[in-house]
């Protein structure tokens, strides 16, 4: 059970690394978080977690499909009117 929780938590470390560079290697670690979890989740009958992981590995598949070429895609820094929406949002969302 340990060794299901320390794995999910260096593969999640990996991925957010990963995507913190744009690397659509980032989805295998996600991935192999999501089995992680899924392997504690199943070890503690925890049944909602197991489900709710089971569509995050589906996303996580559809993830690694789907990336960009790594090249072509970068991350953009967003206009100040975007920010304050974003802002906004999260804002409202929160209080909410």
């Amino acid at each position: 059970m340990i060794i299901s929780e320390i794995g999910a938590t260096v593969c999640g470390l990996l991925q957010g690394t990963l995507v913190l560079f744009n690397k659509r290697s980032n989805w295998i670690f996600y991935i192999a978080q999501i089995i992680f979890l899924l392997m504690f989740s199943l070890t503690n009958k925890l049944y909602g977690d197991v489900l709710g992981n089971s569509i995050y590995l589906i996303l996580g598949i559809t993830g690694w499909i789907f990336w960009k070429d790594e090249n072509k895609s970068r991350i953009g820094i967003c206009s100040p009117k975007e920010r304050l929406v974003y802002i906004s949002v999260t804002f409202v969302g929160a209080v909410i």
